[in-house]
């Protein structure tokens, strides 16, 4: 088994605010190699970087076209390099603190996808390198993969191979990003390594890619159970609990795969595997075709603590 491809410092880890180690690790990257790189998402609010793209130079922005455009102006989606100190002292605010946003498991905003250092000097060819991964072919369709965005991120260890994620990231010498779980980093040390490029998707994969979605919704959702202590659940976990529900047990309805979700947290990874869930599942779904979700209801609250005392010992 691969290593992980990101080194991870959870948030309990942190002797500072999140916001001050942060702004610690940036500095550290300008004094080491003079320029630093964000990539920025402004999708849900054209205006929210406005004042930083004031501060900065034509020359140090470079706009990702997310459409089939052979010219494109501007994007919702760019990359930012900051390479005086300076200039940096007087966006840090707006960066950060968007950024920091991330570490909170009810924010759906994510204005910063992360920061960094590319290999290239040239922006516009950091730009370029990225934009040829951004689309790729699924059950013969294309489709914008948002790779880049944390809430993605953190599942591609587990749906690729090392080879195709270190392709991803081939464009840069380091890369970090926040994410609820943690600061998550990845450094290329090893320039020999190798690497492939992904550019489709074959159908496991497509169906894991669906499953994020689903994954990080049970994952919000899960914040508003008392009983759960978000410390010890990762949203890979809640990833993988969902493959077996789609592969083993035939969930495929959204609702019913979020529903087995948030069960296989609260209760347990195998509640479904208990008896008394297998007869209600029967009597319900089996004999009665009424949905998983619906068939569950006839479990009661009393059974439940039942159930989750039995299988967690």
């Amino acid at each position: 088994m691969s290593l992980p491809i990101f080194n991870t410092i959870q948030h309990d880890d942190y002797s500072k605010d999140i916001t001050s180690k942060i702004e610690e690790q940036c500095i550290q990257i300008l004094n080491e190699y003079g320029q630093i790189i964000f990539l920025l998402d402004t999708t849900l609010n054209d205006s929210i970087f406005n004042e930083v793209i004031d501060n900065l130079s034509k020359k140090n922005i470079a706009y990702i076209p997310l459409a089939q455009k052979k010219e494109i102006a501007k994007s919702n989606l760019f990359f930012i390099c900051i390479d005086d100190k300076k200039i940096f002292e007087q966006v840090k605010e707006d960066l950060l603190q968007n950024l920091s946003r991330n570490k909170n498991i009810t924010n759906d905003c994510y204005f910063v996808h992360g920061f960094g250092v590319a290999k290239t000097r040239s922006l516009e060819e950091l730009r370029d390198q990225i934009k040829t991964k951004l689309v790729i072919a699924d059950q013969g369709k294309k489709i914008l993969f948002r790779w880049y965005d944390p809430r993605v991120m953190i599942y591609l260890d587990e749906i690729f191979k090392t080879e195709y994620v270190e392709g991803l990231l081939d464009g840069f010498k380091e890369w970090h990003f926040l994410h609820p779980k943690g600061l998550f980093s990845f450094k290329s040390y090893d320039e020999s390594r190798s690497i492939l490029n992904l550019t489709k998707v074959n159908l496991e994969q497509s169906i894991d890619l669906d499953l994020i979605e689903i994954a990080n919704n049970v994952f919000q959702q899960l914040n508003e159970f008392e009983q759960v202590d978000l410390i010890k659940i990762h949203p890979v976990e809640i990833h993988q609990n969902l493959k077996e529900a789609y592969y083993d047990y035939g969930l495929q309805n959204h609702l019913d795969l979020v529903t087995y979700g948030l069960y296989s947290q609260i209760i347990h990874k195998n509640f479904i595997q208990h008896p008394v869930v297998t007869n209600v599942l029967y009597e319900h779904c089996v004999m009665n075709e009424v949905s998983f979700t619906d068939a569950m209801d006839y479990v009661t609250k009393d059974l439940y603590e039942q159930i989750a005392k039995e299988l967690n010992g």
